[in-house]
C-alpha cells in the first residue's frame, strides 16, 4: 500500500527492557497503545526478511542521541532500550 521503493521506519523497544518498564507499560496502555512485546535487535533482520523487508539501519536511542544531540544532552541521555529501524521491501 505504498509507493515503490518506499521505506518503513519502525520505532521499537528492546525486548529485554520492554517488560521491565512498568510505568511505560501503564502509560502506553492509558494512551491506547499497549506494549505487547519488544524485539531482540539481533533477531529483527531475520523476522523482517521473512515478512518481506530488509533492515537497512537499526540504531539505539543512545546512538541517535550521540549523533544528533549536543554533548551535554547526549552524554546524559537515558538508556531506555529504544531503537529506530529503517526497512526496505525485499527486492
Amino acid at each position: 500500500m505504498s509507493a515503490p521503493d518506499s521505506r518503513l521506519v519502525m520505532n521499537y523497544t528492546d525486548a529485554e527492557r520492554a517488560h521491565k518498564k512498568i510505568t511505560l507499560l501503564r502509560t502506553a496502555r492509558w494512551f491506547g497503545e499497549p506494549v505487547r512485546f519488544g524485539w531482540d535487535p539481533d533477531r529483527l533482520p531475520l523476522w523482517t526478511r521473512e515478512h518481506g523487508f530488509t533492515v537497512l539501519a537499526d540504531h539505539s536511542d543512545l546512538e541517535l542521541a550521540a549523533r544528533y544531540f549536543p554533548p551535554p544532552l547526549s552524554t546524559n541521555f537515558p538508556n531506555r532500550g529504544g531503537h529506530v529501524a529503517i526497512l526496505a521491501p525485499n527486492g
